[in-house]
């Protein structure tokens, strides 16, 4: 069974092996990094929303073990949406 874990006080970070929409949150956010711990065939799009939908900030692909850093502020809201079975952290506030 695919393994989420969470993490949720000032910074929260989510981890994931699953197909999943990683991060779901309206209202303003702030996307500080993006680590792919295991490489797997598939991709990461970064939306400025609050659904999986609006305006993409980014598309990343999770082929490759990598750490991406953003501090990047986000106004309309924060979702991410993953596809594969890659090992990922998601940091953001």
């Amino acid at each position: 069974m695919p393994e989420t874990r969470r993490y949720e006080e000032a910074i929260k970070w989510v981890f994931s092996v699953a197909t999943e929409e990683l991060i779901s949150r309206s209202g303003r956010a702030r996307l500080i990094r993006i680590i792919v711990a295991t490489g797997s065939a598939g991709d990461i799009t970064i939306y400025d929303s609050g659904s999986a939908s609006g305006n993409v900030v980014g598309v990343l692909d999770t082929a490759a073990i990598s750490a991406y850093e953003y501090d990047l502020p986000l106004f309309t809201g924060l979702t991410l949406d993953k596809t594969g079975s890659a090992a990922v952290t998601v940091v953001y506030e």
